[in-house]
């Protein structure tokens, strides 16, 4: 038993690093994970139900998006909790980010700044829904919205020709505004 306990959590962890390395973890499931060893996992993509879909489809998004090494078990439980501090500060309204959190899923942050947009992060993400972050492509819109507000910061006039830098509409909805017109 214990024979077929190891050699499952070694095929599931080549699984998951191959499906990872492929950008293709679609037939990654939380079997997969649990024989690994990685808790926080959990859902079914199979069945067509977005309704008990958990947090499998972001985790497997971020194993895809890291930039970390993807070596061991513990580097793939780094991936999946800080996704799941993300996912819960949206879902219970409150939490604080840190800059290893975004990172560990694949956001890229701005250099010099990042500390600061963390934090301004969590609060963004903490008055939006689950479904506002549950892809990187979407957290890491919210994370460009907060780097366009610092750029917006540095012009001295509507007229400034060295910094043009200028919050769009689009980026205001991300981080939650709403009624902004042209």
């Amino acid at each position: 038993e214990l024979k077929q306990l190891l050699d499952n959590a070694v095929t599931a962890h080549a699984d998951i690093l191959a499906a990872a390395t492929s950008d293709d973890l679609t037939g990654i499931d939380t079997t997969d994970y649990l024989n690994m060893g990685i808790d926080g996992v959990d859902g079914d993509l199979s069945d067509g139900d977005t309704s008990n879909d958990g947090n499998l489809a972001a985790v497997n998004d971020a194993l895809i998006n890291t930039g970390n090494t993807l070596d061991t078990a513990a580097s793939v439980q780094e991936v999946v909790d800080s996704y799941n501090t993300i996912l819960t500060t949206a879902t219970e309204d409150a939490g604080t980010l840190s800059v290893e959190n975004l990172t560990d899923i694949g956001v890229t942050l701005e250099a010099g700044t990042e500390a600061v947009v963390a934090e301004l992060a969590s609060g963004v993400i903490a008055s939006l829904g689950y479904s506002d972050v549950d892809t990187v492509a979407e957290t890491q819109a919210i994370v460009d919205a907060i780097d366009a507000v610092f750029a917006n910061t540095l012009r001295t006039s509507d007229t400034d020709n060295i910094h043009t830098s200028v919050v769009s509409k689009a980026e205001l909805h991300t981080l939650g505004f709403s009624g902004v017109t042209d």
